[in-house]
């Protein structure tokens, strides 16, 4: 019984001791003026960055199901993406790129998610360790000699074409063989 006394005490003189140590309501009032103004300043960054991470991949669902006609030629509904602050794990739940009509599936899965290396990311590297995906389902069909996805190829195809045609400085990439994706479709 002795014995828990005195970690008792110990604890309890700890406890006096940290209070002690922290700053008190009065410290914060006779604290400079630049301090004060670079820990709002920090405060505010550090708050506007959890804020940016949140909000960013709710603009990015949305830009993404808004405008997916525009970059593949094709509909794209995702239910949710989210980026934990934190470990810097995407999610992306419930995606499906549709066939051209509109209504059949393409591509879909339940549930993707990557884990990011968020100090790559300053290097302009993109260093992804984990990668998971649940319930992948791809539809592919063949009518003749082309494919059920050819219309996507024919799709950036043209947007590559118009592209260098408004920047022809820029060489155009292609493979081994030096043909288009029009082409390989």
């Amino acid at each position: 019984m002795q014995q828990d006394a005195k970690s008792y005490d110990f604890a309890i003189l700890f406890y006096v001791e940290i209070l002690t140590m922290a700053p008190s309501a009065k410290d914060y009032t006779t604290m400079k003026k630049p301090v004060k103004i670079t820990l709002i300043v920090l405060g505010s960054l550090i708050v506007l960055y959890f804020v940016a991470l949140l909000v960013a991949p709710k603009i990015a669902r949305s830009y993404i199901e808004e405008h997916s006609k525009e970059m593949i030629g094709r509909s794209i509904t995702i239910k949710n993406i989210s980026l934990n602050p934190f470990t810097y794990v995407l999610d992306v739940d419930t995606l499906a790129v549709m066939e051209a009509d509109d209504k059949t599936k393409f591509v879909a899965f339940d549930k993707f998610s990557m884990n990011i290396n968020p100090l790559k990311l300053i290097t302009r590297t993109l260093d992804i360790s984990d990668i998971y995906m649940k319930a992948l389902y791809v539809r592919t069909t063949q009518h003749g000699a082309r494919f059920n996805f050819s219309d996507i190829l024919d799709f950036l195809a043209q947007k590559d074409s118009i592209y260098y045609a408004e920047h022809p400085e820029e060489k155009k990439v292609q493979d081994s063989e030096g043909k288009s994706a029009a082409e390989i479709a």
